[in-house]
Parts: C-alpha cells; structure tokens; sequence
C-alpha cells in the first residue's frame, strides 16, 4: 500500500487471510486496497468481520465507512460515521465526511452541524470550509424559495463567512441577491 500498488498489497494480504482469516491487520488493509481499486462492495465483509472482532478498532470503523459512502449505502454509512465520532470525537475528516453522507441523505440541516464541527477543529482546512459554505448557501436558497427571507439571510451570512467566494454565486441568485449586504 505505501507503493501505491493495492493490487500487489491485496494479493499478499489473501495470501495472510487464507491461513489466517481473523488477522485484523490484513483485514482493514485488504479492505482499504479493495476501496483504493475501487471495490468498496467487496471491502464491506472483510471490514464488518474486523469490526466484529473488535468494535472499538476506530480505523476499522473508518474504513467500512468510507467502504459504504462510496458504495452508496447512505443509512449504514451516517451509523458507522457516528460510530468513528464516538471513538475519535476530535477527528475532523470524519466529521466531514459525515456531514457529506447527511448532504447526499438529504438531511442538510444535519450536514450543517457536522461540518461545523469539522470547521472548529480544522479551521484552516479549505475543504471542509468549501463543503460548510456550500450546505449553509443550500439551506439560505431553500429557506428564500419558501418565502422565510430572515432565515434565508441569516444561511447566507454564515454561508459567506465560511466561503467568501460564494458572494459571486449569490449575486447572480434571483432568489439570494436582493438578501446580500452592499
């Protein structure tokens, strides 16, 4: 895996697996190559059966996460997030990415939480500042179409203070525009 070659990492890690199917270092890293091949599906097992041998193995969890956001499996994915939180509440990517699955569940308000948290322990992180400005300008554009204009200027707010470069986007937002201080 440090050469970058998860296929070749993968092949020696079954080799591990078929003597040694309960080995937990060849568990989460053969999982970890099946998601950097772009096999998630197939990292899901190997990662559940470490998970089950060790709940609290935090790196574990973070990886069937992450093998179930980019399978798809938006419900599973938030529980394993919020199990990651619960053993690592300081990890900031974790937080993010939690705040990503809520976005794509449809759940922004959530996703407005847990970005938060991940903008207060990594403030200087641009990304998670990026994904923060772009779920609080969703919420200020929902909240303008239904007509709750002081909520929708208040998401807005904190929308640009996340994200400046937004202000370019709202000028050109019928709907956003007239809300945007001079």
């Amino acid at each position: 895996m440090l050469a970058h070659d998860p296929a070749g990492a993968l092949a020696r890690l079954d080799a591990v697996l078929a003597s040694e199917p309960d080995n937990r270092l060849a568990l989460l890293r053969s999982g970890a190559a099946l998601t950097a091949l772009g096999r998630p599906r197939e990292a899901i097992p190997r990662l559940e059966r470490l998970v089950r041998l060790d709940p609290d193995h935090a790196e574990a969890r973070y990886e069937l996460a992450d093998a179930l956001t980019r399978s798809g499996e938006r419900p599973r994915a938030i529980m394993e997030w919020q199990e990651v939180l619960r053993l690592q509440p300081r990890r900031a990517v974790a937080w993010s990415n939690l705040g990503a699955v809520l976005v794509q569940s449809g759940r922004a308000q959530d996703a407005a939480l847990a970005l938060e948290r991940a903008h207060a322990l990594e403030p200087a992180n641009p990304v998670v500042a990026e994904n923060l400005g772009a779920v609080r300008y969703n919420l200020a554009a929902v909240a303008a179409r239904e007509g709750r204009l002081d909520e929708a200027r208040q998401w807005l707010g904190q929308a640009l203070a996340a994200d400046p470069g937004l202000r370019r986007q709202a000028v050109r937002d019928a709907r956003l525009a007239p809300l945007l201080s001079p």
